[in-house]
């Protein structure tokens, strides 16, 4: 039995795609909106595209639900594009709109990665793995 290996050329695009990936800015502290008086309820989420690599792209968004305004939004910098680290800049940006209004907030996620990674924090007192 004979047996054909094909390894298809690198896409010529692929460079090109990892230098704009490295260019994105973090938009993690580019506020759109502020609280309101009280409780703020934040909703974040983040995505990433079911392309394989390098094509794929993440985002991420965080909502505050007491007012119906974009708290922030933005593409993740760097190659690393995952949803998993789309979930964990939602969550950073709208903590540190929490920190920057000084205001009382409630935040949800629908990432058990990010739930258990900041009641671990919570808990300890330490980043863990």
């Amino acid at each position: 039995m004979q047996w054909l290996l094909y390894i298809p050329p690198r896409s010529s695009f692929a460079a090109a795609w990892k230098r704009a990936l490295l260019l994105l800015s973090d938009t993690t502290s580019c506020f759109t909106s502020q609280p309101s008086a009280g409780v703020q309820h934040i909703f974040t989420d983040g995505t990433a595209t079911a392309a394989t690599q390098p094509a794929k792209l993440a985002a991420w968004g965080c909502m505050n639900a007491t007012t119906g305004e974009v708290v922030a939004m933005g593409h993740v910098p760097g190659l690393n594009q995952s949803s998993d680290r789309a979930e964990l800049m939602a969550a950073w940006s709208a903590i540190q709109w929490q920190i920057h209004f000084e205001v009382s907030m409630h935040l949800w996620t629908d990432s058990r990665y990010v739930a258990d990674g900041i009641s671990h924090i919570l808990r300890s007192g330490e980043i863990g793995d």
